[in-house]
């Protein structure tokens, strides 16, 4: 999951008597090892209509969206997204790597609609999710490193 906030793209300091922007956005990303079977990406913001989704159908964007006052993943929010990876991998066995962030429910605690036919769950220790984990390892790292390119290419 990444967590993006929307400033420090084009200068590395706050200017003076401005206030720091605190809008943030989450990004859920999910791929196998070699990259090459991608769930869309969840995209967690604070507004249930965005004015940049002004005419847009959300349907349409090939993320899923969702909000919430914080812009954080949520319990609810990872009970419908485990749903989903659970369906996407039908007919295969999976093995999903979780960190342990207080949105991600363990498995004993489960509420009983919510059976995995497809997927074993396996968590992170603590503390260990920057060192070991595929995803913190190089694709979020890529993927920012993209989108601040993009994102700085844009606005010029």
């Amino acid at each position: 999951m990444i967590v993006f906030q929307a400033d420090n793209f084009l200068v590395n300091k706050q200017l003076e008597g401005c206030k720091q922007n605190k809008e943030w956005i989450t990004l859920a990303i999910c791929c196998n090892g070699d990259g090459s079977d991608r769930l869309p990406f969840w995209v967690i913001g604070k507004y249930k209509n965005p004015r940049c989704f002004k005419n847009i159908n959300k349907n349409t964007l090939g993320c899923q969206y969702r909000n919430n006052s914080s812009a954080w993943m949520m319990r609810e929010f990872f009970l419908e997204w485990l749903k989903g990876f659970d369906l996407h991998v039908l007919g295969r066995k999976v093995l999903i790597i979780m960190d342990n962030f207080s949105g991600h429910i363990p498995l004993d605690q489960l509420p009983n609609h919510i059976q995995l036919r497809n997927t074993t769950v396996f968590y992170l220790p603590p503390n260990a999710t920057s060192k070991i984990q595929p995803c913190d390892a190089r694709i979020i790292c890529s993927f920012k490193v993209y989108y601040c390119r993009r994102f700085n290419w844009l606005l010029l």
